[in-house]
């Protein structure tokens, strides 16, 4: 499963980056967290259904997907963050 959501997390289909996110679901961490912040990256927060998917896929290892996220994307200190990494990190 993996494999294929490592390809399949650039897809340009918001479609199906929601169902990669959503597979990741019960799979550890340390084999995760790099499709994670590629999700994240193109993930439109305002759509709320993908920014669920990214909460449901990371049930249970929110934290630790959560530092993944914002260490890949170094969004700076608290009150300089986008409203897109603050959406995510609300959700996460």
């Amino acid at each position: 499963m993996v494999p294929h959501a490592r390809q399949m997390c650039t897809d340009p289909s918001p479609q199906v980056r929601r169902e990669v996110a959503l597979s990741l679901r019960d799979i550890p961490t340390d084999r995760t967290t790099n499709i994670f912040v590629e999700l994240a990256r193109r993930c439109d927060t305002s759509d709320k259904n993908s920014l669920e998917a990214i909460g449901l896929g990371a049930a249970k290892q929110e934290s630790v997907v959560w530092k993944a996220i914002k260490e890949g994307l170094k969004p700076g200190k608290p009150s300089e963050w986008p409203d897109r990494f603050a959406r995510l990190t609300w959700r996460l």
